[in-house]
């Protein structure tokens, strides 16, 4: 491990306390530290949806696509049937993002990534979809 990474542990596996409720399988509330993150790891078949609350992580993948994620935005990433990623906190400042992962719908899927700043303050008196499946949230704007 790099120096500055932070090592993580998939919490649940084996854990019957901690098993996936329905296409939910993690909700992170997560703080990482300045210069310090996650370095070129592997997934598939799972669908990640990160929400940067504070501070920015850098994105890569072995599909070339890269962004720096501020707060506000919103990254989905399918990692379909195969997609090696890293996210840092590359800044000077602690970063504190939500990142959901949902089992797929359809499995093996060619892996995909986007990234879009939403307005908060047109969702601070009520709920906003930022991501989903569903076609009419699709056309509305959401990743």
């Amino acid at each position: 491990m790099a120096s500055g990474e932070v090592a993580f542990t998939l919490r649940g596996i084996g854990q019957p306390e901690h098993a996936p409720l329905g296409p939910l399988y993690i909700w992170n509330d997560d703080t990482f530290a300045p210069q310090s993150g996650f370095g070129m790891h592997a997934h598939e078949n799972v669908e990640i949806v990160t929400f940067v609350w504070s501070g920015a992580i850098t994105h890569e993948d072995s599909f070339g696509n890269t962004g720096r994620i501020e707060a506000g935005n919103v990254q989905v990433m399918s990692a379909g049937n195969g997609i090696r990623h890293a996210e840092r906190n590359m800044e000077n400042e602690p970063a504190q993002l939500f990142q959901i992962w949902l089992t797929p719908r359809t499995l093996n899927v060619e892996p995909r990534w986007a990234q879009r700043r939403f307005d908060m303050n047109r969702h601070v008196e009520g709920f906003g979809v930022f991501a989903s499946g569903a076609s009419a949230d699709i056309d509305a704007g959401a990743l």
